[in-house]
């Protein structure tokens, strides 16, 4: 057992790992989900006035003014995350961080397939995997839908993302991560 889920846990985290750098250095559906401000100078440096730490701010903030109901519904909302000086497009440790996120997915998949008494046979163990980034897309993105306002657009390419990228890793674990 522990051969297999150390070989599929090393599978599954490149295979995904290169999918995502594709997914959203190469491919543009990413970006073609994300809207720009009409004068991103101006928002930055209001952002910059009324912002002291980095976070998550949503305007209005309900959790601390009960009272701005009329203003949710008069609008705008806004659900934003926030680094008030930036960041490095060239840091490693965006990517070191990642892969490590795929690595404990993969570890995770790999060891629910050798849990699995089923004989699900090669196309059984990759829909095995599939499904379970299905569960985790639907579980994650829907509800930033749902309850952020995040376009469907948005989060339909997240979670056809994340079943792309573990459909490929799925390819790769079934071959060798056997109950």
């Amino acid at each position: 057992m522990g051969r297999k889920l150390l070989f599929g846990t090393l599978l599954g985290t490149v295979v995904v790992f290169i999918w995502m750098m594709i997914s959203w250095m190469v491919l543009p559906w990413h970006c073609a989900t994300l809207n720009s401000f009409e004068n991103e100078g101006a928002v930055a440096d209001v952002i910059n006035e009324q912002v002291s730490d980095d976070g998550v701010y949503v305007l209005p903030n309900m959790c601390k003014n009960k009272d701005d109901a009329e203003a949710m519904k008069k609008g705008p909302f806004v659900f934003a995350v926030v680094k008030k000086y930036g960041v490095d497009p060239h840091d490693a440790a965006p990517f070191v961080l990642s892969f490590l996120t795929q690595a404990i997915g993969a570890f995770l998949i790999s060891y629910l397939l050798l849990l699995t008494k089923l004989d699900m046979g090669y196309i059984g163990r990759v829909l095995f995997v599939t499904l379970v980034a299905l569960t985790v897309g639907v579980l994650a993105h829907l509800p930033e839908w749902i309850w952020w306002g995040f376009s469907f657009s948005f989060v339909g390419v997240m979670i056809a993302d994340l079943l792309i990228g573990w459909f490929l890793a799925g390819l790769a674990m079934a071959a060798f991560v056997k109950p």
